[in-house]
């Protein structure tokens, strides 16, 4: 039979039925090798799996073999003292259960009390300047050995007042200062530039440097109000340091405060 190959209706036709059926056999067989394989790879992995699982089987069973030996080994007296020592434990554990919900049924007692009062805590905002520490009547030392217990005091004090004061002024208090400083400054030089603009608008002269040093001493005294009054301020605050350290002296410049 001639191998050739005609096109009819753009259907190629093979006129060799002995080169397709090699073909289809070639393919076949491939197929059959690569399922072959696969069946292969699936039962090695299922065996793997299975000797995992009866090898921990075995652990299992050989250290349980290992806690009957040791039991059977004990003496009943020790078994005994165990046992009761798991009932005393039990019994302890289930009265502390019921003796907290009878408390909770009552109203609560201590350590709810405490829970409730922590969930509900003030705001440091909302307490008045002059609110105690919780730590500043401790009579015994809290610490470890050598630290005194008053310096532990002391120290629980000047947080209590810095976090009051800080909840109060915030932690960056020196930004309305600055932004204070900075209008001061821009309204002075727009007024000094107003003003140099009218004298050379009228008489053509420059600005006067008597009124220019004038401003500077107003502005000067303006800020050194503003400078005692926060002094003022931060010495009626509340601090555990104010008596050791004296009154608060703050040093200014324009030039330090920006603008």
């Amino acid at each position: 039979m001639a191998n050739t190959a005609t096109s009819t209706g753009g259907v190629l036709a093979w006129g060799n039925d002995d080169a397709a059926a090699a073909t289809i056999q070639r393919a076949t067989r491939c197929w059959l090798v690569q399922r072959r394989a696969a069946r292969e790879r699936a039962t090695a992995a299922a065996d793997a799996r299975y000797a995992a699982v009866m090898r921990r089987h075995g652990q299992r069973m050989q250290q349980l073999e290992l806690e009957k030996r040791r039991l059977a080994d004990t003496a009943p007296e020790a078994l005994a003292e165990a046992d009761a020592r798991r009932a005393a434990a039990a019994a302890r554990i289930q009265a502390a259960w019921r003796g907290r919900a009878c408390r909770r049924r009552a109203g609560g007692g201590q350590q709810e009390r405490l829970s409730s009062q922590l969930q509900h805590l003030p705001a440091l905002a909302d307490l008045s300047p002059g609110a105690a520490c919780p730590f500043s009547s401790l009579s015994s030392p809290c610490g470890g050995d050598g630290d005194d217990g008053g310096v532990r005091r002391a120290r629980a004090c000047q947080a209590h007042a810095l976090a009051l004061a800080e909840a109060r002024v915030g932690s960056k208090w020196w930004l309305p200062l600055r932004r204070l400083n900075s209008q001061q400054r821009a309204a002075a030089a727009a007024a000094a530039a107003s003003s140099a603009a009218a004298a050379a608008a009228t008489s053509g002269a420059a600005c006067d440097e008597d009124a220019a040093g004038q401003a500077w001493e107003q502005e000067d005294h303006a800020w050194r109000r503003n400078w005692q009054r926060i002094v003022r301020e931060e010495a009626a605050r509340p601090s555990g340091l104010a008596a050791k350290r004296g009154p608060l002296r703050i040093e200014y410049s324009l030039e330090s405060c920006g603008g």
